[in-house]
């Protein structure tokens, strides 16, 4: 009889007499391996979208909050055609506002960010917040941080 280069399974010649405690172990191995492989997997590069939508106040801040620190948020405005996003680790919310990419300030919370004009001459729609208009946001967050 031989063994499996790497899990050391039983492997029985034609003439080996076939013994039910090698069939377990094998299927013990086997199972072990494969529980090992799947927790090895669950937190690789994955991460959890939250995403909805809000209506423009008009003013020059606003927020969003998720259920855990965002990597990264996108932000769409549904008939105008603006958008922005922040990606963790950057100084400025990119912003494509009324023909022209813009910068905004934002700070980040523990459960999301908030995102407010960076001179006084930007406007609501700089930082996506428009008056009565309807924005989708989308966050990627990441998996048990």
């Amino acid at each position: 009889m031989e063994n499996t280069k790497n899990l050391g399974l039983k492997k029985w010649d034609g003439g080996d007499r076939i013994l039910h405690s090698e069939f377990n172990d094998n299927w013990d191995k086997i199972d072990t391996a494969l529980t090992a492989h799947a927790a090895k997997l669950a937190g690789c590069g994955n991460c959890k979208i939250e995403y909805g939508t809000y209506r423009g106040t008009g003013t020059t801040e606003h927020s969003l909050t998720f259920s855990a620190k965002p990597m990264a948020v996108f932000i769409q405005a549904d008939i105008m055609g603006d958008f922005g996003m922040i990606l963790r680790g950057s100084k400025m919310f990119l912003t494509y506002s009324n023909n022209t990419f813009a910068c905004a300030q934002f700070n980040w919370t523990e459960t999301g960010v908030t995102i407010s004009r960076y001179t006084t001459s930007d406007t609501a729609s700089t930082v996506l917040n428009e008056g009565g208009q309807t924005y989708t946001y989308m966050a990627l967050l990441p998996m048990g941080e």
